[in-house]
């Protein structure tokens, strides 16, 4: 899938976007921690991340899309951004430009 179609698709959502924004710079985040850092719950931010609905549409979260992906034990699981994921960013980056 084209990451230009993939960026206008996650621009939907503002926590996803501002979750991919933030692990772009992290490189990796505990889900606890990132949700603080988002000023969001940890729920809403799984929410966001996997898909739930009603609020989130399943087919476009990043966990699916393969623009993060979660690593790591039960208990200790982090999220990491993916290369995928760092192009999609830099798409978002361009497209808020073009406003």
């Amino acid at each position: 899938m084209d990451t230009l179609l993939i960026a206008r698709s996650v621009r939907k959502s503002t926590l996803r976007t501002r979750i991919l924004q933030r692990l772009a710079r992290r490189g990796k985040a505990y889900p606890e921690l990132l949700a603080e850092d988002l000023d969001v719950s940890v729920r809403d931010l799984r929410r966001a991340m996997h898909g739930r609905l009603p609020q989130y549409a399943p087919h476009l979260s990043p966990i699916r899309l393969r623009l993060a992906i979660r690593e790591g034990p039960s208990g200790r699981r982090v999220y990491a951004i993916t290369p995928l994921g760092r192009r999609v960013v830099r798409e978002l980056r361009k497209l808020r430009g073009r406003r």
